[in-house]
C-alpha cells in the first residue's frame, strides 16, 4: 500500500517541499543504517525495502546519499532494488 500511495503523494506536493521531504527521508534512512546490526530484524527489514521500493518509484527522483543506500543494501539485504536507484 505504502508503495503506492507515496509516489502519488510525491506527484502532488510541491518542489520546495519535496527538497524539505528529501532531507527528512535522508535522515530517517541514515538513522536506519545507525542500527546496530543485532537489531536489525525481519520486521525491519520489509519496513526498509518497502519503504526504498516506494522511493524508487517516485518521479522525480529522490536523491538519497550513496552511502545511505549502500548500507541499507549491506544490512538489509535489497540489492535488487538499490540497483534499481544506481
Amino acid at each position: 500500500m505504502w508503495t503506492s500511495i507515496f509516489p502519488q503523494i510525491w506527484k502532488i506536493i510541491t518542489p520546495n517541499d519535496q527538497c524539505l521531504l528529501t532531507e527528512f527521508i535522508n535522515d530517517f534512512l541514515l538513522s536506519l543504517t545507525n542500527l546496530p546490526s543485532t537489531a536489525i530484524n525481519p520486521k525491519i527489514q520489509v519496513v526498509v525495502k518497502a519503504m526504498l521500493d516506494s522511493l524508487v518509484n517516485c518521479f522525480p527522483m529522490i536523491k538519497l546519499n550513496p552511502e545511505v543506500i549502500y548500507t541499507l543494501a549491506v544490512k538489509n539485504n535489497s540489492w535488487n532494488i538499490v540497483g534499481l536507484y544506481v
